[in-house]
């Protein structure tokens, strides 16, 4: 299984943040928009 870059857990989907490039899970990130919550956080500042 893959496992989130940011979380560590091992879950069943994994995303690419199209900013950075970290994988990410769906709690750590908007696959809608393809962004991880590290760089969804830098988009609002």
């Amino acid at each position: 299984m893959p496992t989130c870059e940011i979380c560590g857990e091992e879950v069943e989907d994994i995303y690419v943040c199209k900013i950075c490039g970290y994988n990410f899970c769906i709690n750590c990130g908007d696959p809608a928009s393809e962004e991880c919550e590290f760089c969804e956080e830098e988009d609002e500042i």
